[in-house]
């Protein structure tokens, strides 16, 4: 499981910018849930067979730490997660942010509730939120993941929305847009990731 958070660097754009970052995300729409559908179909195909791994064999968690600088702004960037079993084959994560860019302030949170195969992929639900003076962003949709050995494609597709808490003319204030996200990594080692995403 990855951590589900809108790119931190749109964090750093005026609103306007936040807002058309989301409208891009659509173009990965039809891809991201054509592999949705079809890892559930297989998923299906194969939950017959003798009993598998844990979805998430023990309660873990882990913590992150980011900065850097754009657009001569400095950033600094806190996240955490913590992952839990909610049955043999279902789990929970929950992960937190916070981030500090310029002198603006980001509150953040996300869940995901997902069934896993650790042999086969992941389909789940997730969602998330991020918050700062006068802007509030969210995202709710369906992920999923597929294990080919060393390899992992994943991809996201829901809805994304922003509000702001000014009205401002010309712009729509509260827009809605579908969004998708595609991904491939590569794990040379266990705890070592290589991969290219596209939203």
């Amino acid at each position: 499981m990855r951590r589900f958070w809108l790119h931190n660097h749109s964090c750093m754009k005026t609103n306007q910018k936040i807002s058309g970052q989301l409208s891009r995300r659509v173009l990965g729409m039809r891809a991201a849930v054509q592999f949705l559908t079809t890892l559930a179909v297989v998923a299906g195909a194969r939950a017959g067979l003798a009993q598998t791994a844990p979805a998430v064999s023990e309660v873990n968690g882990q913590i992150g730490y980011a900065g850097g600088t754009m657009d001569s702004f400095t950033g600094n960037n806190l996240d955490a997660s913590i992952t839990l079993p909610v049955s043999h084959q279902t789990g929970f994560q929950a992960d937190t942010l916070y981030s500090r860019i310029g002198a603006e302030n980001f509150y953040g949170g996300a869940g995901h509730f997902f069934w896993r195969n650790p042999d086969l992929g992941l389909v789940g639900l997730a969602g998330g939120y991020i918050s700062r003076s006068g802007v509030d962003t969210f995202q709710l949709g369906a992920e999923g993941e597929y294990y080919l050995g060393a390899f992992t494609l994943g991809a996201f597709a829901g809805l994304g929305q922003v509000n702001y808490a000014n009205a401002a003319p010309f712009i729509d204030t509260q827009p809605t847009r579908f969004i998708g996200r595609v991904s491939a990594d590569y794990y040379p080692m266990k705890d070592l990731r290589v991969g290219l995403g596209y939203v």
